[in-house]
């Protein structure tokens, strides 16, 4: 007996009493033609034979020994029995390279990497480490996908292996390699002046706008000012807060004319930059209209009632500050759980105001929050759509 694969020898040797020359002669029915048999001519004889790995069966081989008058035949059986070969690699995965947050990744169909050499069926699997997960569909298509922000510039591991029928495995390495790219700031919003607002402010007009925000890399946010008028625009960049007051006369062009200017806001990270959700229209007045109001400082902190009220989904949020403070203007639902910061800035002494918009919030009562050096100021509103 032997397995598939092996290579069979052995000797036959015979002898004759009368010692009389003998010839050995091999023949067989069943055997393949790559069978060796060598007869040395001295009464005796080699049987070679290099069995493949589709030659499961029982064989018979037979041997004639004859001085020329007499002869003897031998039979011996040979039983090959099957030997499992393990699944074949018969094009590797290559090392594969994605930017971040650009999957998931289709890699390449498994059952083109491996062959079963027996003819087996083959079970494919895929091995990947968190934050990465690995799937196979129908037509075994390997797809990798990561989570969100998720890089690793020095590759991950991914392993696919073939078992076959009997459970012999064959198994594939390569590396996926995740490239990191900035993320841009949050997304935010204008707050004053409004939309198609008139202002006559003086000496300067307030711009205020939403705090925008680097989430997953941290970076320090900056801020521009783009006001165009007169089909020119005009740029105050590097701004580290999210308000910029501005000098009337810079935006006056004829005392006598008011001056119609649209504005928005540009938020930078590191590398890159998003710009403000929308982009207002101001008309301010002629210089020769003034509004004096603002000159006069208020004498103690003050939250106003918002404005309208109820309202949908828009209002304003009025407020004064006695003196130049860190402002924390935020939101929270009836049952006192946050919700967001609207405002979080240093702001001048003066009247300020700030558009809230619950776009996305349900109907009911919100309380506004104003929290000025650790003294703190609520108003409520209520959203009716």
């Amino acid at each position: 007996m032997a397995n598939e694969g092996d290579l069979i020898q052995f000797s036959i040797v015979g002898s004759d009493p009368d010692g009389d020359n003998l010839v050995i002669q091999y023949s067989s029915h069943d055997l393949p033609d790559n069978v060796e048999f060598n007869d040395r001519g001295d009464g005796s004889g080699t049987f070679a034979w290099q069995t493949d790995y589709d030659d499961e069966e029982e064989y018979t081989a037979s041997f004639v020994l004859t001085d020329g008058d007499f002869r003897n035949v031998e039979q011996i059986f040979i039983t090959i029995h099957n030997t499992n070969r393990s699944p074949e690699i018969v094009q590797g995965i290559d090392d594969v390279e994605f930017d971040e947050d650009t999957g998931p990744w289709e890699i390449t169909r498994i059952d083109q990497v491996f062959r079963d050499p027996d003819g087996d069926d083959l079970e494919f699997s895929v091995e990947v480490n968190d934050p990465l997960s690995g799937g196979l569909d129908e037509a075994t298509l390997l797809t990798i996908s990561a989570q969100d922000n998720f890089n690793a510039p020095n590759g991950m591991q991914v392993i696919v292996t073939a078992t076959d029928v009997l459970d012999s495995a064959t198994s594939d390495t390569f590396l996926i390699v995740i490239n990191s790219i900035n993320d841009l700031p949050i997304a935010f919003n204008l707050f004053q002046p409004s939309d198609s607002a008139e202002v006559a402010d003086y000496p300067t007009i307030t711009f205020s706008w939403e705090e925008s925000v680097d989430e997953v890399e941290d970076d320090n946010v900056t801020y521009s000012l783009v006001l165009i008028w007169n089909d020119e625009e005009h740029w105050l960049n590097d701004i580290d807060r999210t308000s910029d007051a501005v000098p009337r006369e810079a935006m006056s062009f004829d005392p006598q004319q008011s001056t119609e200017l649209t504005w928005y806001v540009f938020a930078y990270d590191s590398e890159d930059s998003v710009r403000s959700d929308q982009t207002f229209q101001l008309t301010v007045a002629p210089l020769s209209v003034r509004s004096y109001v603002d000159d006069i400082i208020p004498s103690k902190l003050t939250l106003g009632s918002i404005h309208p009220n109820p309202f949908n989904p828009c209002t304003n949020i009025n407020f004064a500050l006695p003196q130049l403070s860190y402002v924390r203007l935020s939101v929270m639902d009836a049952s006192g759980r946050f919700l967001c910061v609207i405002l979080s800035n240093q702001l001048s002494a003066g009247r300020h105001s700030v558009i809230w918009d619950a776009n996305n919030l349900p109907n009911g009562i919100y309380l506004f929050v104003l929290d000025v050096d650790g003294e703190k100021q609520v108003t409520k509103g209520v959203l009716i759509r």
